[in-house]
């Protein structure tokens, strides 16, 4: 899927989801600095529709080789409440 598109049906976006810059994305950051990042954003899940996520991307290299990278993301749930 080109990036444009995937823009615009998964994400990322803002809190009042609005589309948001690809290159804040935890994966444009390992890709270019070759080394694993973290975020939460906005995605849009299947018939979950649009939720927050948690995302981590690692890069996949060997020297002077780049593979791509490895994008794992997943909701963020509401918090436990507190017990006693």
């Amino acid at each position: 899927m080109p990036r444009e598109q995937w823009a615009r049906e998964v994400g990322p976006f803002d809190d009042q989801r609005r589309a948001r810059l690809a290159d804040s994305a935890p994966i444009v950051s390992a890709l270019r600095s070759g080394r694993p990042a973290h975020g939460r954003f906005h995605a849009r899940l299947g018939e979950v529709g649009v939720c927050e996520v948690e995302v981590t991307a690692l890069p996949l290299l060997e020297p002077d080789y780049f593979e791509g990278a490895l994008v794992d993301f997943w909701p963020v749930e509401t918090p436990a409440p507190e017990t006693t």
